[in-house]
């Protein structure tokens, strides 16, 4: 049996014995109500997925859309399956593309293993949220990255463009990554005009749909979703400031208002009546005039960000000591082995690793000047950090690079 069908059979055995025990409902992440509403409203005609806040990135609640359809009493149960399926496709992919960057099966399976068994690839699989999904158009445009830079066939490019674009109207985050990406492979592609033009073209005609009814219906002409100034002014407010560089223990966080990291403006009744780009132009405006008012802040907040960012594990102020024990010894492995992997590709051939390159440093930029967000992080840079800690192991066990025996320009 090959290599592929056994990682995948093995991780979908570890997801559903994960949904079973882990302790964690369907609903333990971010904004379910949102989605299965946004989901409900489509079944019934209305494709309008725009909110007091902003509009929503399309393809999750068309997706549950979809398995509503196919069978609604049980659609939790639907999801689950569904996603259990789509995250274990994904281990296929990343042993597919550790297999493109260092030619060996044996950082393919290592790869394979550790994607199968790594906590935050296993934590968002059974819970209503767009990460599954977001992760695995993330993977699997991974992959036709290298396909199109090793063998330079349009087809590959189109690929590549057309998961891009799925990640994109999956979850918004997915424009910076893909921004340092794109720019990446046209710099070191041969037609550069023909090349950019592709994936232009792809990415428009993909977003169209969504960006043409939401300029028809609520005159906002978007790629995914809006919020970038609800983000930015987020980001930037005393909130979060206090939330996350002067809160020194849980207990302190619980006796201050600082839990809500939103800004003031968030709460204010003078919003409801201004349209979204007004909105959105006003909260810019506002994370900018708290940046203009509290410079040594935003440089404490900044560096606190870049740090928090480099290092593994959840922030110890804003969990048990023992939680942030777990979490930082499970990820410590991963995240030094990889580190050592990365330096030393680096070294020897940076084109071959690009991608590390651009979703490091696009989710760097974003968490450093924006905000740090866990899990924006274990569903971009940690699969790719897998890859690279799969290699290390190798190295490390058949004493090459790192037993000083031999080197090798991967």
């Amino acid at each position: 049996m090959s290599p592929y069908i056994i990682f995948f059979l093995f991780s979908i055995l570890i997801r559903i014995v994960h949904f079973k025990f882990s302790g964690f409902d369907s609903f333990f992440c971010c904004d379910v109500s949102r989605y299965l509403d946004g989901s409900k409203n489509i079944i019934d005609s209305n494709y309008n997925l725009i909110n007091d806040l902003f509009i929503t990135a399309p393809f999750y609640p068309y997706f549950l859309a979809f398995l509503r359809k196919i069978n609604e009493p049980n659609l939790i149960n639907l999801i689950v399956f569904t996603q259990i399926i789509i995250s274990s496709s994904g281990t296929i992919f990343i042993m597919k593309i550790s297999e493109k960057i260092f030619n060996s099966t044996i950082i393919s399976n290592l790869s394979g293993l550790i994607y199968s068994i790594y906590p935050t690839t296993l934590f968002y699989t059974h819970m209503v949220g767009q990460e599954t999904l977001f992760q695995f158009f993330f993977i699997v445009s991974c992959y036709y990255f290298y396909k199109f830079y090793n063998k330079n066939k349009t087809k590959y490019l189109i690929a590549f463009s057309v998961f891009i674009s799925l990640a994109i109207l999956t979850k918004t985050i997915a424009n910076l990554v893909f921004i340092l990406m794109i720019i990446s492979l046209i710099i070191f592609s041969k037609k550069k005009i023909y090349n950019s033009l592709i994936i232009i073209l792809v990415i428009l005609l993909v977003t169209f749909p969504y960006g043409f009814y939401n300029l028809k219906k609520n005159r906002f002409y978007v790629l995914s979703s809006t919020g970038s100034g609800l983000f930015f002014s987020m980001s930037h407010n005393d909130n979060i400031y206090n939330f996350l560089v002067e809160i020194n223990s849980l207990g302190e966080l619980k006796n201050k208002e600082t839990i809500n990291f939103y800004p003031q403006s968030y709460f204010n009744e003078s919003l409801k009546y201004m349209s979204l780009k007004e909105k959105e132009r006003y909260w810019f405006n506002e994370g900018m005039e708290w940046i203009n008012d509290h410079p040594i802040k935003f440089i404490k907040m900044k560096i606190y960000n870049f740090f928090h960012f480099l290092f593994p594990g959840v922030n110890i102020n804003h969990y048990s000591f023992s939680k942030w024990l777990i979490s930082f010894t499970i990820a410590l492995p991963l995240y030094f082995g990889a580190y050592i992997s990365i330096l030393k590709c680096l070294k020897s051939n940076f084109r071959k690793h690009l991608i590390i390159i651009s979703t490091f440093g696009g989710m760097g930029i974003f968490s450093t000047f924006l905000m740090p967000v866990d899990r924006f992080i274990y569903i971009t840079l940690e699969p790719i950090l897998i890859v690279y800690f799969a290699h290390f192991i190798k190295e490390l066990l058949f004493k090459n690079s790192y037993g000083f025996i031999n080197q090798k320009n991967y």
